[in-house]
């Protein structure tokens, strides 16, 4: 049993330096200026042993994409009781950005590449999409049971979704150890109920507050 078991944990130490390495070269000099070779030596393997685990690099990229779309797929943004309106705007933006900025280095990677390949843009938008979800549902939720001002839904939505995205651009370009996640969440959350919620104080963000 005990050899298997070796055997196993080598070949993922292997990809797992085949991973890492291509994150490494994919954020800098980019997706495009990458070749398995620079990704092999990077990772001081052999050019061979790639084709034991990955048809092309693309795929190296998909497999994580994919793993962080699984991980934000099961991540729970807030409970259902919370009332406040902009406190629950607030923990949608804190999850958008909060999951940018744990797997910054993938959603980078996607960002940069998503114009120029179908199968990278796919990835991109399902993890968007999956991001945004909560945060236009709210927006609906809200302007249906008459707490907004009386605005075009689309354009409210559109206009949200556009701040939090220039949101995104700035934490991706910040050091992940210092950006400050609910200044930005609380203060786009500030911007937005000032342009459209109703008929609601804005609540402090004590320690209570959902990270």
């Amino acid at each position: 049993m005990t050899k298997p078991n070796r055997q196993l944990r080598r070949k993922a130490k292997t990809k797992n330096a085949i991973r890492r390495a291509a994150l490494r070269l994919f954020l800098e000099p980019g997706f495009h200026h990458t070749n398995v070779k620079e990704i092999m030596d990077e990772a001081d393997l052999g050019y061979g042993t790639f084709y034991q685990y990955y048809h092309s690099k693309l795929d190296v990229l998909l497999e994580q994409a994919d793993e962080v779309h699984e991980k934000i797929t099961k991540c729970k943004i807030f409970s259902p009781e919370e009332k406040s309106i902009y406190r629950r705007t607030y923990n949608s933006i804190y999850h958008v950005l909060s999951a940018c900025n744990e797997h910054r280095d993938v959603v980078t990677i996607l960002k940069n590449a998503k114009d120029s390949q179908k199968e990278i843009k796919e990835r991109w938008d399902n993890i968007m999409k999956t991001l945004f979800h909560p945060l236009e549902y709210e927006i609906i939720r809200n302007m249906s049971i008459g707490l907004c001002r009386s605005v075009n839904r689309d354009l409210a939505v559109s206009a949200l979704s556009g701040m939090v995205s220039g949101a995104i651009d700035f934490v991706l370009q910040q050091d992940p150890d210092k950006v400050d996640l609910r200044q930005i969440s609380g203060d786009l959350a500030l911007l937005f109920k000032e342009a459209i919620f109703i008929g609601e104080e804005i609540p402090s963000l004590d320690n209570k507050q959902s990270d």
